[in-house]
């Protein structure tokens, strides 16, 4: 089952196309510590990544929000204690919902979520696979984003600055 998770990581992620929600938003950052099995998620070198890719595109570099990197560790905790992966918490709430309860309103926010990668720049190749991840990542503008991981669960909360 263990070497089957990969694959089914990557179907999932194929298959996840959750458009982006509207709100209303402020700014911020920072980072918070990681939790669960695996080493915390490398906020500097995720910036680079993914810094990188938006700069190819033509887009703002994206900056990291203390509010979004706690509501997407908090995510990713969940669903590896509870052993799910789902942009729908068990509580009901979708992420648009996770973001506004950690404190952060936004315009056009988004949500990467994976499960099976061991690092960084294996996630975001995943991400940067799919369609609608890539759109995500993509976002126009200036955006802020928070990473979070536990174990092989991954959550990226992206949004853009209104």
């Amino acid at each position: 089952m263990l070497r089957a998770l990969p694959l089914i990581a990557c179907l999932w992620l194929a298959a996840c196309d959750q458009p982006p929600v509207p709100s209303a938003a402020p700014a911020g950052s920072a980072s918070a510590p990681a939790t669960g099995t695996a080493p915390p998620p490398s906020q500097a070198g995720f910036d680079d990544m993914i810094n990188a890719l938006r700069a190819q595109a033509g887009l703002p570099a994206a900056t990291p929000d203390a509010r979004l990197r706690a509501a997407a560790q908090a995510h990713a905790d969940d669903m590896l204690r509870n052993n799910y992966v789902s942009h729908t918490g068990r509580n009901g709430s979708d992420f648009a919902q996770r973001m506004r309860a950690a404190g952060y309103a936004s315009c056009n926010p988004a949500e990467n979520i994976a499960a099976g990668q061991t690092s960084e720049a294996a996630v975001l190749a995943s991400w940067t696979g799919s369609a609608a991840h890539r759109r995500n990542l993509l976002l126009p503008g200036s955006v802020q984003y928070g990473l979070g991981r536990a174990g092989d669960r991954w959550v990226l909360l992206i949004a853009r600055v209104c």
